[in-house]
């Protein structure tokens, strides 16, 4: 917005998440509770430039493709990777996921997924420059969606 975006559409499953200062931008339209998992083609009234995914308590495997149909080709997604929702719970303490070894698979794991499966085109992951709230350390993947498709 800050960057001089047309228009926003802020979707979440849940609600009350929005600061109050975006609430008050018209280039904003809050949608919430709305699970993407169950979007029908209709929920955008048009196709958009940028897709930024930060979710939580999921797999981005599980929202990135019902998320791809409103991404006009040419299109830029950028995903927050969140490896304590990508490994197995065993595989975390208390949440975090300790071992660099687990966190870099979960970053391969879902770059592959977005290329091999998706059809993506991967332009690589690098380190947030925040942590989460535990102390996880999350990644930043960015791709684009092909023009062809």
């Amino acid at each position: 917005l800050q960057a001089g975006a047309a228009r926003v559409y802020a979707v979440d499953v849940g609600h009350g998440q929005l600061h109050w200062k975006l609430l008050q931008d018209r280039r904003v339209i809050n949608m919430e509770r709305v699970n993407l998992r169950l979007a029908t083609p209709d929920l955008l009234p048009e196709f958009v430039d940028v897709l930024v995914v930060d979710c939580s308590f999921i797999s981005l495997k599980q929202i990135l493709p019902p998320c791809l149909p409103f991404v006009r080709p040419g299109g830029h997604v950028l995903a927050l990777i969140k490896p304590q929702f990508e490994v197995q719970a065993r595989d975390t303490d208390k949440g975090v996921v300790r071992s660099e070894t687990l966190r870099l698979q979960a970053v391969t794991d879902i770059e592959t997924f977005a290329r091999e499966d998706l059809g993506l085109v991967s332009h690589g992951a690098i380190p947030a420059g925040i942590k989460g709230p535990k102390g996880n350390q999350e990644y930043v993947l960015y791709c684009t969606v092909p023009r062809n498709q």
